[in-house]
């Protein structure tokens, strides 16, 4: 049915008036035109669509997703239809409200990374002519990821729908909505009848494997919220915000904290067996902060601020004062030699252990004794007093007696988990064994921990594996006039990496759309400078190698899925 004239879609509380072109296909609606949107007492006028289509003049090339297939395809289509939109360099305005009207109206939940189901398990795309050019994969629009409203403005010109291999031809259904899938290898083309405002579209085998994407809780539930609030309770004042109260609940006031980091382990991983002890210590979960690496966390907790205010972007970081990307663990280039660089100047001053001396308290970190000296030493610890400990006893030993004295802040680390994940994988004997052997040290020091001390445990990031087969290398020829660093799992990319993203299992996310995965403001000097032109982010059961990459690793982490970003908060008083 096509209605031409203004039309009124009353959903819930939602009201959506539009007028000039409106096609109506079941429950799926393609608007065109002026559009207007009351949602409560707040009316947003976007104005006349003045874009055209080869399809039908005065149309604009629009997106709308609603939920429901058509009852002519439901047999076909089967219970779910999903629903991935490319972005095209010109937008209409139209295009972001209709799509946040329909995600608002339609309660749309993400099933998985980036399937988006709506009311009755379907979802369809309607899009206007084919774009001049190829189009890169785009963020679907799922209430998962707080920027929908960016991600929506980029939505036009294409649209993927999955369905299953069984889809065939359609003819009985309605003028205005058809689908005439002309057989390939696992991709189809569909086209509509004559008359229908949806051209053109392509049909490809279901996939739940794109980018699972939570940014992380910078306002209460992250790692710097945690740095924050232990700060507070030292010296009365932090540069953050402080722990959800919630959260904040479960650590008992005390005159010394310990905090003690696992690198790589996530809360998922403490329902491993060997993890069990740490299982009985947790007391909530928090969020790294993005991208889910150890460098970025580490400076974190070096000054209390979210990457977006510390200015380390990535464990391999461009460095525009260098002309170069830096390893940022081994402060080195790519291919391993060493940068001339004064690191203790890195990260913004007064850093934490800063602040905690000024105020009278006394920071101190028990680290691994090869580690004391290094080029990120010297710029993680500036101003702390460092314990080298060069056994598991002597890390015990050293955080027990250190935290007897009241008014400190000891911080201690151990590197195991990560190392055993990132060498062996988590399906292995050396990575069960790690588990242990850190859930013995803290168990150690809880056991010995004395009065008026709390110790608080958590992570910088956890793990996923990836075996060979779910590695995928970054064609020679790819890197060409671009610069890629970040990690495998969220691809920095300066130049343009928006024309990869149909080549490789990833979803690119612009710049001026991903910002804010860094944390809120003031930002660094320096972090336009340092920040990309966008990310592209893998699928999630897939690895980015760029050809400085290393591949030997098993376990691997740096983006937003709930295994790499989700870190536990373990307490023992």
């Amino acid at each position: 049915m096509v209605v031409v004239g203004t039309v009124v879609v009353v959903v819930g509380t939602v009201v959506v008036v539009v007028g000039t072109v409106v096609v109506v296909v079941g429950t799926v609606v393609v608007v065109v035109g002026t559009v207007v949107v009351v949602v409560g007492t707040v009316v947003v006028v976007v104005g006349t669509v003045v874009e055209t289509s080869p399809v039908v003049e005065g149309a604009a090339e629009v997106v709308v997703e609603v939920s429901g297939a058509p009852e002519c395809m439901r047999s076909d289509i089967a219970e779910s239809v999903t629903v991935v939109v490319a972005a095209c360099s010109e937008v209409p305005a139209v295009v972001g409200v209709v799509a946040g009207v329909v995600a608002a109206t339609a309660s749309i939940e993400a099933e998985s990374s980036a399937d988006i189901a709506g009311i009755g398990g379907a979802m369809v795309s309607a899009v206007g002519s084919p774009p001049a050019r190829r189009t890169p994969k785009t963020a679907p629009a799922t209430t998962r990821m707080p920027m929908v409203p960016h991600i929506a403005r980029r939505l036009s010109c294409s649209g993927v729908i999955h369905v299953p291999t069984s889809l065939a031809r359609a003819p009985h259904c309605p003028a205005g909505f058809g689908a005439h899938p002309e057989p390939s290898s696992g991709q189809r083309p569909m086209r509509a009848p004559p008359g229908s405002r949806c051209r053109w579209a392509r049909l490809r085998l279901p996939s739940a494997a794109m980018p699972s994407i939570t940014v992380p809780n910078y306002v209460g539930g992250s790692l710097p919220n945690l740095v924050s609030e232990l700060e507070h309770r030292l010296i009365g004042s932090s540069p953050g915000i402080r722990l959800d109260p919630s959260l904040a609940a479960e650590i008992p006031e005390a005159s010394t904290y310990v905090l003690f980091i696992f690198d790589g382990l996530g809360t998922l991983q403490l329902n491993h067996a060997a993890a069990s002890t740490l299982k009985e210590a947790l007391r909530g979960s928090i969020d790294a902060p993005f991208p889910a690496t150890t460098t970025v966390s580490l400076a974190t907790i070096a000054t209390g601020l979210p990457p977006s205010q510390h200015g380390l972007l990535g464990y391999q970081s461009w460095l525009p004062e260098l002309d170069q990307v830096v390893n940022t663990i081994k402060w080195t280039t790519l291919w391993g030699e060493p940068v001339e660089y004064d690191t203790t100047s890195f990260l913004p001053s007064p850093n934490l252990w800063e602040r905690l001396t000024a105020a009278g308290a006394e920071p101190i970190t028990v680290q691994p004794g090869n580690f004391v000296g290094s080029p990120l030493s010297k710029a993680l610890y500036r101003g702390c007093r460092i314990e080298p400990a060069f056994t598991l006893d002597e890390t015990v030993d050293a955080t027990v007696q250190l935290a007897t004295e009241p008014n400190r802040f000891v911080f201690s680390y151990l590197p195991h988990v990560d190392f055993a994940a990132h060498v062996y994988g988590q399906e292995s004997a050396e990575y069960g064994e790690a588990l242990a052997t850190v859930a013995r040290v803290w168990e150690q020091t809880a056991a010995r921990l004395p009065d008026g001390a709390v110790m608080v445990g958590t992570a910088d990031h956890g793990h996923i594996d990836f075996p060979k087969d779910r590695q995928v290398k970054i064609p020679k020829a790819a890197h060409d006039d671009r610069i890629f660093y970040g990690d495998g799992r969220a691809l920095l990319v300066l130049g343009d990496g928006a024309s990869l993203a149909d080549d490789l299992p990833a979803t690119w996310f612009p710049i001026e759309d991903v910002a804010d995965w860094w944390g809120p403001g003031p930002r660094h000097p320096l972090f336009d400078k340092r920040a990309p032109d966008g990310i592209l982010v893998a699928d999630d059961n897939r690895l980015l190698l760029h050809r400085h990459a290393d591949d030997r690793m098993v376990g691997n982490h740096g983006a937003l899925t709930d295994a790499e970003r989700v870190i536990p908060l373990l307490v023992a008083d």
